[in-house]
């Protein structure tokens, strides 16, 4: 599961059904995994650049900046590129190379301080009200520093409220008009029935906006793809998942 900062706080094994939580440095990167009562389950430290050490029984994919690390290669998805951090260098020439001039650079040369999680440009570090919070002794981890979030969470929510539901009405606005959903001359689910099919909120929160909904409780999400990371559908799929069983996978399927 995302928070409102596009990196994930809550891990499930589908299988067991075992639930992890992710915290995260102000880079975004997993450093502590902790279970359902709040006992560190397993740390993560990492280099400047992002080679990762680990420690402790549970693990997760989405290490340095919070991006899916392959186990068998280390490699880094960083969305439109791959990055490989034992040479601190992506995988594939910058798209936008006739501007920064640094082909195969990651965040500038300036891990400390940038980081690079769409493989397209560095970006500095956002510090949310909530702050840096450390439990008892300082350490960040295990149920003191739950609570300690938990805490400061609840006091500052009333003046963060109203902010985050503009936040949310905003960004909800700019992806309906980049995506067309929910404009004019938006495409349409393979079989759909004006009828009998709503939209209605995304169940992910990476997506913000309505989907579609069809009447066995399907969901239909739009894809554009506009970095052509699927270049099977080069004008876009649909990202749908059935209504049961209730783990269901997602699925890619192409327009109509």
């Amino acid at each position: 599961m995302y928070g409102l900062t596009r990196t994930a706080f809550e891990q499930i094994n589908n299988s067991t059904g075992t639930v992890l939580y992710l915290h995260h440095d102000q880079a975004g990167s997993t450093r502590l995994l902790t279970g359902s009562t709040g006992k560190t389950e397993g740390s993560y430290s990492y280099s400047a650049y992002g080679t990762a050490e680990h420690s402790g029984t549970a693990t997760t994919p989405l290490g340095y900046d919070g991006q899916y690390t392959s186990s068998d290669t280390g490699l880094i998805y960083m969305r439109a590129r791959v990055y490989d951090p034992t040479t601190a260098q992506f995988l594939t020439v910058d798209p936008a190379v006739g501007i920064t001039r640094a082909p195969y650079n990651y965040a500038a040369d300036n891990p400390v301080n940038e980081r690079d999680r769409t493989g397209l440009e560095e970006e500095g570090y956002c510090v949310y009200p909530v702050g840096c919070v450390s439990g008892p002794g300082g350490g960040g981890g295990g149920s003191g520093g739950l609570e300690a979030v938990k805490e400061i969470a609840e006091k500052n929510w009333h003046e963060f409220e109203g902010g985050a539901e503009r936040i949310g009405e905003a960004v909800g606005s700019i992806w309906n008009e980049v995506t067309g959903q929910g404009g004019t001359g938006q495409p349409v689910p393979p079989g759909h029935n004006p009828e009998t099919w709503r939209k209605g909120p995304a169940s992910r929160e990476s997506e913000p906006g309505e989907n579609w909904w069809d009447p066995e409780g399907g969901e239909w999400h739009w894809d554009p793809d506009p970095f052509g990371n699927h270049p099977e559908f080069p004008e876009g799929h649909w990202d749908y998942k059935p209504g049961s069983p209730w783990n269901a996978r997602w699925k890619r399927l192409p327009p109509c």
